[in-house]
């Protein structure tokens, strides 16, 4: 958060316009920051924050979520990314900065057939999707070990996101796929088109 305050204009910095928000911070630090992110006419427009501030709570303004790190699940990246705007009627944007590592993690470590091209249809969406890379996980197994196959095949860019997503929430209606995403596929195959 101080980071990205000191790359406001001088006239911003050091106001609340860039907070920064986690579960060991005082109760009244929560509430006031939480109240300040989420009024209409509240100073803080940017909200760094963990876990804390992203599940079960309405933020209807939100336009941007950014997260940095891959996400445990694909439960985690949902809920997460499901924080930018909350009204129907408006867009959001959700982007992941994850580690680079990430796009280089084999699909094969979490037993897909690479002998083939991976798609939609040769994923087995009935079993757990969200298995890790390597089984037993101990106390100091890696996050490149920890890693999610539904995580690591969003790095991956091979096939339509909205597509993956209904499918990983068992969702497949047209609605349902039109919650999630109403970027076409082909940009999100495509960032350069």
């Amino acid at each position: 958060a101080t980071y990205l305050d000191n790359l406001l204009p001088p006239g911003y910095r050091g106001r609340g316009v860039v907070k920064h928000y986690h579960s060991t911070m005082s109760t009244s630090y929560q509430q006031d920051t939480h109240d300040e992110f989420t009024k209409p006419d509240g100073i803080c427009k940017i909200l760094v924050s963990t876990a804390a501030e992203s599940t079960g709570i309405d933020h209807p303004d939100v336009e941007i979520v950014c997260i940095a790190g891959l996400p445990s699940d694909i439960t985690d990246l949902i809920q997460r990314g499901g924080r930018a705007v909350r009204q129907i009627a408006a867009d959001g944007l959700c982007v992941i900065f994850h580690e680079k590592w990430a796009c280089s993690v084999d699909p094969a470590d979490y037993g897909l057939d690479v002998m083939n091209p991976i798609t939609i249809d040769s994923i087995d969406f009935h079993s757990d999707i969200d298995r890790p890379r390597k089984k037993p996980l101990t106390l100091y197994s890696p996050p490149q070990d920890r890693a999610s196959l539904a995580c690591v095949l969003i790095t991956k860019r091979l096939f339509c996101k909205r597509l993956f997503f209904s499918k990983c929430l068992g969702d497949t209606s047209k609605d349902g796929m039109l919650t999630i995403f109403i970027i076409p596929c082909n940009l999100l195959l495509n960032p350069n088109s």
